[in-house]
């Protein structure tokens, strides 16, 4: 049985997306209010510089395709059915045109992706002709990221200090209300921390220890001093740091530079203070006859100084600067002084050796005789 046109000729209305269409986005388009009621459809899609998002699209309703290029684009279907009778009965349904709006040309973000939480850094986006557009970046989650020096989320090229791992993003739109999104992901390593340990206040000419407060495993370690000259150390990449001061009077600091998984941090400098080391020399007669009783003394007298005194098995005891001695029995005698200042830098004054003689024995005449 044959039909008329008239008779025969399914109707429709092509549906388009509402709002903006923008490049490389799945968008819907679908019949409505087809007929004749109750047929059995087939569909053949023509819509120019689209890619559909699913296989067989295009005879399907509805469909989705992603436009290619921008444009008017004129986007038509064929709707087709076959009633009784074997004759297949189609139309091309009155077209629709579309308005699409190019994306951003936006390729990824670049800059760093293995980061220091104690480092500022810069990044950028590779986006072809994106000037004048705006940009939203994201940091997720929120806390692990701050922006710095005056710069925010909607900057070009904002810099940031991370401070645990994240996701950084970012948002291009452009005139047309159309945008593109990336992601990078950060992860970001911990600098190491902590502070100096060790004597704030020595003496000349004693070896002091100093060390981080904090374990610090997987350390490199760059110890200082400074002045360079102020004393001298054995090693300056150990996890302990000795040092022999050798300056007083000036301000001595120890410096610290440790790293891990490249990421550096500079220990806040330590000051130490360096007290001069007594010094002194013992003075006196050095020829002595057995129980004379002679003075010896240290010079240059300090003044804030205890002595403690080692008369080498004479007579006398002294606290002071000076002390008188006699010895009992003759022989080579060492007297030794040492010396102690009110900041507790103990040294020895220079010996001094003392010759102790028995007197000439007397001899009668009738010895003689």
């Amino acid at each position: 049985m044959l039909h008329s046109d008239r008779a025969c000729k399914p109707y429709g209305t092509i549906t388009i997306p509402s709002g903006i269409v923008c490049t490389r986005e799945c968008k819907e388009f679908k019949i409505d209010n087809e007929g004749p009621s109750g047929a059995t459809f087939s569909y053949k899609w023509n819509i120019p510089d689209v890619t559909y998002c699913t296989s067989y699209s295009d005879i399907k309703d509805p469909t989705q395709g992603s436009f290619t290029s921008n444009g008017d684009k004129k986007v038509n279907c064929k709707l087709s059915y076959m009633p009784t009778g074997g004759i297949t009965c189609s139309t091309d349904l009155d077209e629709k045109t579309v308005s699409v709006y190019s994306k951003p040309d936006l390729t990824k973000i670049t800059g760093e992706t293995t980061v220091c939480d104690n480092l500022i850094y810069k990044y950028n986006t590779d986006c072809t002709n994106c000037n004048g557009m705006s940009y939203t970046w994201t940091i997720m989650p929120l806390q692990n990221g701050t922006f710095q020096n005056n710069t925010n989320s909607s900057s070009t090229e904002p810099e940031i200090k991370f401070s645990d791992n994240c996701t950084l993003k970012v948002t291009i739109n452009n005139n047309n209300n159309c945008e593109v999104t990336k992601e990078l992901m950060i992860m970001v390593y911990k600098s190491p921390t902590g502070s100096i340990t060790g004597p704030s206040m020595t003496c000349q000419d004693i070896e002091r220890e100093y060390k981080l407060s904090l374990p610090c495993s997987g350390c490199s370690f760059d110890w200082e001093i400074d002045p360079p000259n102020s004393g001298s150390f054995t090693t300056k990449n150990d996890q302990t740091f000795k040092v022999t001061w050798k300056q007083s009077g000036i301000q001595n600091k120890v410096k610290l530079k440790i790293s891990n998984n490249g990421c550096t941090t500079i220990v806040q400098d330590y000051n130490v203070t360096v007290y001069d080391k007594p010094s002194g020399e013992i003075k006196g007669i050095q020829d002595l006859c057995i129980n004379s009783q002679k003075q010896y003394s240290v010079d240059p007298v300090c003044n804030s100084c205890s002595y403690i005194w080692n008369t080498d098995g004479g007579m006398g005891n002294s606290t002071t600067d000076k002390i008188d001695i006699s010895w009992a029995s003759e022989g080579m005698k060492t007297i030794r002084c040492t010396l102690t200042t009110s900041n507790g830098c103990t040294n020895e004054a220079k010996t001094l050796d003392v010759k102790v003689t028995a007197p000439p024995r007397e001899v009668s005449l009738q010895m003689i005789k």
